[in-house]
């Protein structure tokens, strides 16, 4: 028979977390319970969710112990749903399940775009488990004010056309606003997350993906005309 931890019923759908410790699990899910920022939580305990990985060339699961809904300022409609691994003593099988899950499975699932954002975090020490997630939160805010230098389509983010780094920045929005005569420094202004970088790499796809931006931006102009009209 495993230790239980009764839950809270705002905090999680299932009754019980079912321990594999004798207090780190337990101490981990009354943090969790009692953090603002925990919108809800459940321990991975017979649900089904697993991460594939590979050790000395075999396939296994790794079964993590936490999965977190967090509101870190994006609101309810967009929580970020963090992998919590509350680890002990290091073996080499966690080693390999931890970065499997950091570096593949995590990009992988963010990147596909239609499971909601996702993170994973490692606590170490679960007395201090407030602390270190909160570091993560402000770590993640300040990873993304820095807007990669690059072009992505995302499905199911501004309908899948062509926007800078993984905001929600249209490139047709931006050339459609040059090509009114807005300057440079006045989009800068208008979007201060962004660099003259910024707008070089939007000019630069712009010239070798021309017929796909006008188009984009034909359309968006047939649909504000339509709206008009329907007013």
């Amino acid at each position: 028979t495993k230790p239980t931890y009764a839950t809270r019923a705002d905090r999680c759908h299932i009754s019980h977390v079912v321990a594999d410790t004798d207090s780190w699990e337990q101490k981990l899910a009354q943090t969790l319970e009692d953090m603002e920022e925990v919108f809800a939580y459940v321990k991975n305990q017979n649900l089904g969710f697993t991460i594939p990985y590979t050790l000395n060339g075999e396939e296994h699961n790794y079964y993590p112990d936490f999965i977190v809904r967090l509101e870190d300022g994006r609101g309810p409609d967009d929580l970020l749903n963090l992998v919590l691994e509350c680890t002990g003593e290091k073996k080499k099988d966690k080693e390999a399940k931890v970065a499997t899950a950091k570096s593949l499975w995590i990009p992988a699932v963010n990147n596909h775009g239609e499971f909601g954002r996702w993170s994973f975090l490692e606590i170490r020490d679960p007395w201090d488990a407030k602390n270190l997630i909160r570091s993560k939160l402000k770590e993640m805010k300040q990873a993304d004010a820095i807007v990669a230098l690059d072009i992505r389509k995302t499905p199911g983010v501004c309908g899948g056309r062509a926007c800078v780094g993984r905001t929600r920045i249209p490139v047709w929005l931006l050339i459609a606003f040059l090509k009114d005569g807005q300057s440079e420094e006045s989009l800068l202004q208008s979007y201060p997350q962004l660099t003259p970088d910024h707008i070089r790499l939007v000019r630069d796809y712009y010239r070798r993906q021309k017929v796909e931006i006008d188009r984009d931006i034909r359309e968006e102009e047939d649909e504000d005309e339509g709206t008009i009209h329907d007013g």
